[in-house]
């Protein structure tokens, strides 16, 4: 997908289109596969359309294919609507003329052949990073049955590719956005009961308390940090009696993986003025800083040759937890505290 000669109307859709692709790719090779064969179906599809039409209309209709009308240029990714992403990923091309959507449409069918190939052989590293983590001590209680696990991704092909991977050796569940209230908490109560992992999009982290667990896996990270903070909720809440241990997961040999590795580190760096209640404030940590995480990657992907300069390293250590204190010094208000006091709580209510 060429980016540079689009403008105006156009732009934003295939920005759009490009950022979900490579986020798909960044999480599995399912993911990226899929969108690519929804894509190619397409592509293909449109081809055939433009061939049967008259020379003079084909450039017309092609351009009519390009316009995502209900995208805000403004919205973050991750609160853009998942439909809308796939419509992005699968129908919004660069293409104009018809040689460049014949083009494309062999790209992509090469691409997808490669896709299914590598996953075939089953050789992906995250998989396996996966795999070798629940081999840790911290995971010796989920293979006695004692223990659960929450796991979260981003995309509803990547929680159905690691189903598959691991069912053979874990019960699991699912919670995801195509689920209504009731499933989701008819799956909820069975992770609560004999399952001992529970796969889940964002959409666990609307109005559920699943405090039962304390080990969790960002399979992959949000761009945008209060998300994060979300997913932490759902088990490091007032009613955990246990330890949490949090794992994130990165591609660090992707542009996105990069920046998010350099700013967990720095995060880690933090902890030792703030402790653990850095994780519980990372959206006003980043908010007091003028640190917007989500453009930041944006402008990653779109110029991967600055992240060799130390721009974006630049950016992240500039973030500086005093301010967050300042902050709270100045409002009276602690924004998290390591302890709380129900009964003093209740008498002043």
């Amino acid at each position: 997908m060429r980016k540079n000669r689009q403008s105006g109307r156009k732009k934003a859709p295939i920005a759009l289109a490009r950022t979900v692709l490579q986020r798909r790719l960044a999480s599995s090779i399912r993911a990226i596969r899929r969108s690519l064969e929804r894509r190619h179906e397409r592509f293909s599809e449109v081809l055939r359309e433009v061939e049967t039409l008259p020379t003079g209309k084909r450039e017309f209709y092609l351009q009519k294919q390009n316009l995502l009308e209900s995208y805000d240029d403004e919205q973050e990714t991750d609160d853009a609507d998942e439909i809308l992403n796939d419509v992005a990923a699968s129908n919004v091309t660069a293409a104009e003329r018809i040689s460049d959507l014949k083009n494309e449409v062999q790209v992509l069918a090469q691409l997808v052949k490669q896709a299914r190939q590598v996953e075939n052989v089953g050789n992906e590293q995250k998989l396996h990073a996966l795999l070798k983590c629940l081999e840790g001590a911290e995971f010796k209680e989920l293979k006695d049955g004692r223990g659960k696990l929450l796991i979260f991704t981003e995309h509803r092909d990547t929680l159905e590719y690691l189903k598959e991977k691991l069912s053979s050796d874990y019960a699991c569940v699912e919670i995801h956005g195509g689920m209504n209230a009731q499933k989701r908490k008819e799956a909820q109560e069975s992770f609560r009961g004999g399952a001992q992992i529970c796969l889940a999009t964002d959409a666990s982290g609307e109005g559920i308390n699943l405090q039962f667990c304390h080990l969790m896996i960002n399979y992959d990270m949000p761009w945008n940090p209060m998300r994060l903070e979300q997913r932490m909720g759902r088990v490091h809440r007032i009613g955990q009696k246990l330890d949490v241990f949090i794992f994130n997961f990165v591609a660090s040999n992707t542009i996105e993986g990069r920046v998010l590795e350099r700013l967990l580190q720095k995060l880690e760096d933090i902890r030792g003025s703030l402790g653990d209640r850095v994780f519980d404030d990372i959206g006003m940590m980043l908010k007091v800083n003028d640190f917007d995480l989500e453009e930041l990657l944006r402008e990653a992907a779109y110029n991967p040759r600055r992240i060799d300069d130390d721009f974006y390293v630049q950016q992240i250590e500039r973030i500086n937890p005093d301010r967050l204190c300042e902050l709270e010094q100045a409002t009276g208000v602690a924004m998290a505290t390591s302890h709380v006091d129900l009964v003093q709580l209740r008498g002043s209510r």
